[in-house]
């Protein structure tokens, strides 16, 4: 235990080492020095290159490996963007929204919201900019490994105005949320083992989580699906389509697999459009085997 909790430390002054540094540099010189570091340790170091292209190849059976490759530089090339404006960038500008009207509009029914999201994009960016409009939004996370890490990131995210609920904690914080007519912004696209239930998603079946989709129904809370996209290296756009209601959804039918089954349908529109934006590196499909059977 000592010697994790060491390691960590030691990790973690490095970060901040690293992080002091690129903070005195140009932004541009940064994100040049950046992106050739991710790009050393994915590509020729191989740090989760495997993992990320067998999974390239499944959800894409068409491309070829030239094509694979590509996807595979440009994945690291995102994620080196990413880590530097959620660090090191502090001004919310160079930002395209679209449907900004749809989360107010849904605040307006006084039942809180749901944000629907993934790890596409700058997903923490949004975040951040939600909470610069002065409109209270809490992000449902798990904790990091690192300890140190984790609550430098969450001060981080805190001092944007972002609250935190960790999953440990979930329900309760949420439903107190949600009566608060605030934002619960809930990324869907992460592995959730046994604790999921077995659901295709990318020509694969998956293990997802589908309490998103019993809490709205429960509540008939709106919900809305919210995609971050990277338009070039300083320019971000935010995507909120019109908000749903669950009693909108066919009586006849199961309700939870409908919804689950919409906004997974949603991410996967993203993420086959922008497939270089999304966070491969995630052993997505590992837990499918520990998943329950949807029961309808």
């Amino acid at each position: 235990m000592r010697e994790k909790r060491v390691k960590s430390l030691i990790e973690y002054l490095l970060f901040i080492a690293i992080l002091q540094i690129f903070k005195l540099l140009p932004y541009k010189a940064s994100q040049e020095i950046v992106i050739r570091i991710f790009l050393f340790f994915g590509l020729l170091v191989g740090i989760r290159k495997k993992v990320v292209q067998e999974q390239l190849k499944i959800s894409f059976p068409d491309k070829d490996r030239n094509e694979i490759e590509e996807l595979t530089r440009l994945i690291y090339k995102n994620l080196a963007l990413t880590s530097l404006e959620m660090f090191a960038k502090h001004k919310l500008d160079n930002i395209e929204v679209e449907g900004w009207d749809n989360i107010l509009n849904a605040l307006k029914l006084k039942r809180g919201l749901i944000l629907v999201t993934g790890h596409i994009g700058n997903w923490e960016l949004a975040g951040r900019y939600i909470a610069h409009q002065k409109l209270p939004i809490n992000v449902v996370i798990k904790r990091l490994r690192n300890r140190y890490f984790n609550d430098y990131v969450n001060r981080t995210r805190v001092k944007d105005g972002i609250n935190i609920i960790y999953k440990t904690k979930t329900m309760r914080a949420v439903l107190t949320a949600l009566k608060q007519n605030e934002i619960v912004a809930l990324l869907i696209d992460q592995d959730a083992g046994k604790e999921g239930v077995i659901f295709p998603f990318l020509n694969r079946e998956a293990s997802v989580f589908t309490g998103f989709a019993r809490l709205a129904e429960r509540y008939d809370t709106p919900m809305i699906t919210g995609i971050a996209l990277r338009e070039s290296d300083n320019k971000n756009r935010f995507v909120f389509e019109k908000y749903l209601l669950p009693s909108e959804f066919d009586h006849e039918a199961d309700k939870i697999i409908q919804i689950t089954a919409y906004f997974h349908t949603r991410l996967e529109f993203y993420i086959k459009k922008h497939p270089e934006q999304w966070f491969w590196v995630h052993r997505r499909w590992k837990g499918a085997k520990k998943a329950k059977k949807l029961q309808k």
